[in-house]
């Protein structure tokens, strides 16, 4: 039996992206050693991309009027400002809120045990929304929610995701045209025929309390343990401020992923997710020489390294 510990749940409303991702950095080092899971839901004002870890980005891409930022994770390209709320949730390993042993889940079934809390709060509203399995969830074959996760070096799990609230997916092209006008980033056509949003579906305007409410009881109902909300203290919001100027708020982190010119060799296959490219060189024997991998797909960092490395 797992030790059913509470769950810390913090609200941020109207953050930015860098101070997004530097919360759950912090949290992402902290947990582990406190051993309190927490979830967290939050709101970005304005136009905004989330952008994935395995993204290349061009040096054209135009942050102006819309935020963009690397997500921690890897998947697609979403919209995530006004009009959705993105949510997380950080254990201290991958299997924390079913088993002791941080083995005993293995990577495939993270995504659709974690989504449950989601589902289970959707569902107790009266939105009969699915996990069809890869990275969407749908109501009537139309997606209204995305998710995605990664696994530190230590073990610390990410499970994150963003929800459809006052507006849908179907508004990812018009940004990406704004944004990425030379269509660098690969992005799936989503249309308002395949997606919906929890307005829609309620026929009424979406508060962010109203959907953080479903969130806290979705965990605490699927997971049978308390959620508890609070607040971040200085100490935390000092060191979370911290994070975001150092390793955020610079271009380092944002184009930090690109490609060099040397990688004169690539190929470009569909996946279930989207897209999946590999870029190499060569040696003149023929041999690989170096590789890098970009796309939609979700894995964690350093088995990606691993992986690039082990075939150069």
């Amino acid at each position: 039996m797992v030790k059913k510990v509470p769950i810390d749940f913090l609200l941020q409303e109207q953050i930015s992206l860098p101070w997004s991702l530097a919360t759950d950095r912090y949290f992402l080092r902290a947990v582990p050693e406190k051993g309190i899971p927490i979830l967290r839901a939050y709101t970005v004002l304005g136009d905004a991309l989330s952008i994935g870890r395995y993204h290349a980005v061009a040096k054209t891409l135009q942050q102006g009027e819309i935020a963009c930022s690397r997500r921690l994770t890897g998947g697609k390209v979403m919209p995530c400002g006004e009009g959705f709320v993105g949510f997380s949730l950080i254990l201290p390993h991958r299997s924390a809120l079913l088993f002791d042993d941080p083995l005993a889940l293995a990577p495939f079934q993270v995504m659709n045990r974690y989504v449950r809390g989601v589902l289970k709060g959707l569902k107790d509203s009266g939105v009969n929304v699915f996990y069809p399995g890869r990275d969407l969830l749908t109501v009537r074959q139309r997606s209204i929610g995305w998710i995605s996760f990664t696994t530190e070096a230590g073990g610390a799990l990410l499970f994150e995701g963003i929800l459809s609230v006052n507006q849908d997916f179907s508004t990812l092209p018009y940004l990406l045209d704004r944004a990425d006008p030379q269509g660098v980033l690969p992005s799936q056509l989503l249309t308002p025929e395949t997606a919906t949003s929890l307005a829609q579906e309620a026929e009424k305007e979406m508060t962010f309390a109203y959907v953080a409410d479903l969130l806290q009881h979705g965990y605490a109902a699927q997971f049978s343990r308390d959620v508890d909300r609070r607040k971040l203290t200085p100490e935390e919001e000092e060191a979370i401020g911290g994070i975001a100027a150092k390793e955020f708020a610079v271009a380092s982190w944002f184009y930090g992923y690109t490609l060099q010119p040397d990688l004169s060799y690539h190929g470009v296959s569909s996946t279930q997710l989207g897209t999946f490219a590999a870029h190499f060189t060569l040696v003149p024997e023929r041999l690989l020489h170096e590789v890098r991998f970009t796309g939609d797909f979700i894995a964690n960092t350093e088995a990606i390294a691993d992986l690039e490395e082990g075939l150069e």
